[in-house]
């Protein structure tokens, strides 16, 4: 094989390898060392033309000791023109000496730069080496233009990779970003949910009613309640006006809740009554505007609170308050009425002592004045009693001595004591009893009371002229026995008969106490006919018609024991007496009373001076006051009872305290009567005269 025919062998090699080449490697470095192997060139240079148009060397390879810018200096014209015309070029420098092979290296169809090749001691190339050149530079354009558009893909690849790594990792992120928004959004959601569901449970369930109204007062949602209260299912209401299912009484243009919370009102509350299914209820209804984001007004949200017992209470409260009132009014004329009553007496009294002390003994002046004294205090001594039993009756501290009552019977004694009354006031008195033996089972005392009071009230009332009749039967209709008192006098009208029974009114608002008396017979009479299970009623067909009452009692059972009959002495036995009272003119008006019945009386007016006193006098019977001064009666009554000497002394409570407690305390302390004041002489009289003789120990 020739020279050439290898040279062109090993540059076909070369153009393979260099074909072949990746954008990892150096082509021009690669290039150089081939031609240096091939050629032996001693240095190549890349020369590319700049803005100007003017050569520039862009990279030396395989340089020694030489002046590339004087080998560019010096080749700078054939540069420009085979960077003009893409031809190959050659020339030979002197210095310094080499000569130059100008290889155009072609891209995009222009030549692009020029490879200049040069090969020191000016050994000039040869055509054949020339076209070689040429060959291998037009084939390492291409390679070159190759590499570059492989690195450039290789760049673009990394780069659009940098790009999609970096869009992979922002749509992660993104991603991340929009997962975690959705599930804030999803728990956002379900809190609202849950919100929503819990509101509209407490819409449904709330105790007050509520609905919500558009700005036409159109329902457009309504609670249970409300629905309940009106009786129609909710359903049926939406859509209705407010005033169509439930009309009010201020639905007008003046107070409307609808109408002033479109004037522009916040809240309005107002108190209405509407008549329901149910009835009439009161309800406080509280109006608030229901506005959107922007402040317009979209309807009205009303809630209606019941009021009903609050508004009844505070009714009662009122009526509570007025009876309060009139109780205290009523209080007050009975406090004067009292006064009044109570002073009557007091004069024909005092005026009556005055005659007693100036009159002879035994005079007709003396008889009349005694009289009236006796008189006016029987008088004080029932407005007492009567006070006393009304205030029992209220306390519930009175009691019945039940047994079985002969109705006639106890009527005709009640009758025969009131008849001098009667005659007295110029009234007929008449009495109707049964034709058969009548019985109750009362207390005869309390029973003849009741009839007593009913008597007096008709003696008063009748008027002179007047006549009055009393009535014992069995009415035929109940079965049960009944007493009628009736009179023709003054009458009574319909306000009168309303509160006829009640204490203390005004003065002419019951007869009883027109006429004088505190009127009270009348309310103790009703009190006592309930105590025994029985009811009283008054009728009257008015003014000037007369009066009529009826007394209905329960019937007697058959299991009522017959009444015992009790007899007292007027044997009068003569009584060492002891008096212990801290009031002078009581204490020695009570002694001088029992020394006329020639009782042994001795007085001490404290409880440590009746003691000693005691001691020395020895008494049967002491009479001892309750509210002594320093050392009270309940004391002096332990003090006998701890006394050997006086233990078996009959110890008798005088006192103003008479309830049944009072009556219990003097037990318990040793006392065994007990006598309210003011006492009656002869009841004093016939317990003295009742007591067993007790051996006293010897002065």
């Amino acid at each position: 094989m020739s020279v050439a025919s290898e040279r062109l062998t090993a540059v076909l090699r070369a153009a393979q390898y260099l074909s072949n080449l990746t954008p990892e490697q150096d082509a021009w470095a690669e290039l150089a060392q081939a031609i240096s192997s091939f050629f032996g060139c001693e240095f190549v240079l890349v020369v590319q033309a700049d803005e100007g148009g003017e050569p520039v060397v862009v990279r030396s390879l395989l340089t020694r000791e030489i002046s590339v810018a004087e080998v560019l200096r010096q080749a700078r014209d054939e540069i420009r023109s085979v960077l003009a015309t893409g031809f190959l070029g050659s020339l030979v420098l002197t210095v310094p000496a080499c000569a130059l092979a100008m290889l155009p290296l072609p891209r995009d169809r222009r030549t692009a730069g020029v490879a200049v090749v040069g090969r020191l001691n000016r050994r000039d190339f040869s055509r054949e080496e020339l076209e070689i050149l040429l060959a291998l530079g037009s084939l390492f354009g291409n390679v070159v233009a190759r590499l570059e558009t492989e690195r450039e893909l290789r760049d673009h690849r990394k780069s659009l990779e940098v790009t999609v790594d970096q869009r992979t990792s922002e749509l992660a992120a993104s991603n991340r970003r929009l997962l975690e928004e959705s599930a804030v959004r999803r728990q956002a959601e379900g809190a609202l949910e849950h919100a929503h569901a819990e509101l509209q449970q407490i819409f449904e369930t709330a105790g007050d009613g509520v609905w919500v109204l558009d700005c036409d007062g159109k329902i457009l949602r309504v609670n249970a309640t409300r629905a309940r209260r009106i009786g129609r299912p909710a359903a049926e209401l939406v859509g209705h006006l407010c005033h169509e299912v439930s009309p009010c009484c201020e639905c007008d243009t003046q107070v409307c809740p609808l109408v002033r919370v479109a004037e522009g009102a916040s809240r309005t509350e107002s108190e209405v009554r509407r008549k329901y299914p149910e009835g009439d209820r009161d309800e406080l209804v509280v109006s608030t505007p229901l506005r959107s984001k922007d402040g317009a007004l979209l309807g009205v949200v009303q809630v209606f609170h019941d009021i009903t017992e609050r508004k009844r209470a505070e009714r009662a409260l009122r009526q509570s308050e007025a009876e309060l009132r009139e109780a205290d009014r009523r209080k007050n004329e009975f406090m004067a009425m009292l006064s009044h009553e109570l002073r009557n007496p007091l004069a024909p009294i005092r005026n009556s002592l005055y005659v007693l002390g100036r009159a002879v003994p035994g005079s007709e002046q003396a008889t009349r004045a005694n009289a009236v004294i006796n008189r006016q205090v029987e008088h004080l001594t029932g407005l007492v009693d009567d006070l006393l039993d009304i205030t029992r009756i209220s306390r519930g501290k009175i009691r019945l001595e039940r047994r079985r009552v002969e109705l006639n019977e106890l009527v005709r004694r009640t009758v025969e004591d009131h008849r001098s009354l009667f005659e007295e006031n110029g009234v007929a008195l008449e009495s109707k009893l049964a034709h058969e033996p009548l019985f109750a089972n009362a207390d005869p005392t309390r029973l003849a009371q009741v009839v007593g009071n009913l008597l007096g009230n008709a003696a008063k009332f009748a008027g002179k002229g007047g006549h009055a009749q009393v009535r014992v039967f069995t009415d035929p209709e109940t079965r049960r026995p009944t007493i009628v008192v009736a009179d023709s006098g003054a009458g009574m009208t319909k306000e009168t008969l309303a509160h006829l029974f009640e204490p203390f009114m005004q003065g002419e608002s019951t007869l009883d106490r027109s006429k004088g008396g505190l009127g009270l017979g009348l309310a103790l009479a009703q009190e006592l006919v309930k105590l025994h299970g029985g009811n009283i009623r008054a009728r009257s067909d008015g003014v000037g018609q007369g009066a009529e009452f009826v007394v209905s009692l329960p019937e007697d059972p058959v299991e009522a024991a017959p009444a015992e009959m009790t007899t007292t002495s007027s044997t009068i036995n003569c009584r060492r007496v002891l008096i212990i009272e801290d009031n002078m003119d009581a204490a020695d008006s009570l002694r001088e009373a029992l020394e006329l019945d020639a009782h042994q009386v001795a007085v001490a007016h404290d409880g440590p001076t009746g003691l000693a006193l005691a001691r020395s006098f020895h008494p049967e019977v002491v009479l001892c006051d309750v509210g002594l001064p320093g050392m009270n009666g309940y004391d002096v009554a332990r003090a006998f009872r701890a006394d050997e000497a006086l233990k078996r002394t009959f110890l008798v409570a005088v006192t103003g305290y008479a309830l049944s407690e009072d009556l219990r305390h003097a037990t318990e302390a040793g006392f065994e009567r007990h006598m309210a004041k003011p006492v009656s002489l002869q009841s004093l009289q016939e317990l003295l005269s009742s007591l067993p003789d007790r051996p006293q120990p010897q002065p």
